[in-house]
């Protein structure tokens, strides 16, 4: 869920049980903590999503979006699946309800865009943060009977529009980081496929615009002067790091990759 308040899970001693599923911003594993749910699954899921299409009509956003999974030095995790799913996004309207193409491209987004047009203003300044991290500590071990999958997802949009008759300024940053740390000694072992991945996008647009006419409110002096300012700065980082000493083993495919 999308809001304020930061939820944490700690796992500070052994644990043996069934099915498991976690559901929170941040989820760590103590040192030498083993979690073990035998054939049953170990499913942590972090999810933070904002809808971009309302939230940039905003003249001025800031906002974080950051979720992490830690799992400490020689913790154990061990069952049938297991699952780390990290998103840290801002998405669209029309991708948050599930709308397909023509509905998108027909109906919500020229809605959106007039809805932008009559809502923008002469100031625009959006920053958009998103940061998902799942870190394995030195001598951590993933085991999984079927698959373990770990996937780090992080998407940052700041688009908008400044609209002025005198003076138009924008500036706008998204920064996006997806990480993956796989670190000395660690070992991640699949009955079936091993998948690790990290994705990263950012999206930084402004449209600046300042308009003269006869109408216009006049400036002192007699030049008229119309001034249009737009600023956009994207960034993202997107990597999976194993180190050596560490292995990943599949009994089907192992997939390891950065986007």
């Amino acid at each position: 869920e999308d809001d304020p308040w930061v939820d944490s899970v700690i796992f500070s001693g052994d644990i043996s049980l069934g099915y498991l599923e976690v559901f929170a911003d941040d989820i760590t594993v103590n040192d030498d903590v083993h979690i073990n749910t035998g054939e049953d699954d170990i499913y942590f899921r972090q999810r933070l999503i904002g809808v971009s299409t309302f939230e940039n009509l905003s003249p001025v956003l800031v906002t974080d979006r950051e979720v992490s999974v830690d799992i400490g030095m020689n913790a154990v995790l061990e069952g049938g699946s297991i699952y780390i799913v990290l998103q840290a996004e801002d998405q669209s309207f029309s991708d948050v309800i599930g709308a397909n193409k023509e509905v998108s491209n027909f109906i919500i987004d020229p809605l959106t865009g007039l809805l932008e047009n009559a809502l923008a203003l002469p100031v625009k300044v959006l920053v958009k943060q998103s940061r998902a991290e799942i870190t394995l500590q030195q001598g951590a071990q993933i085991l999984g009977d079927g698959t373990v999958g770990l996937y780090a997802t992080a998407t940052a949009d700041a688009s908008g529009a400044a609209v002025s008759s005198l003076v138009s300024i924008g500036y706008v940053h998204a920064d996006a980081e997806a990480i993956v740390d796989i670190q000395d000694g660690v070992v991640i072992e699949a009955g079936d496929a091993a998948v690790i991945t990290a994705t990263g996008s950012a999206t930084a647009s402004i449209s600046s615009s300042t308009t003269r006419e006869l109408s216009s409110t006049p400036n002192p002096g007699s030049a008229q002067v119309a001034l249009s300012i737009g600023v956009a700065y994207g960034t993202v980082t997107s990597h999976v790091t194993v180190a050596e000493g560490a292995s990943i083993t599949a009994g089907k495919t192992a997939n390891v990759f950065a986007t």
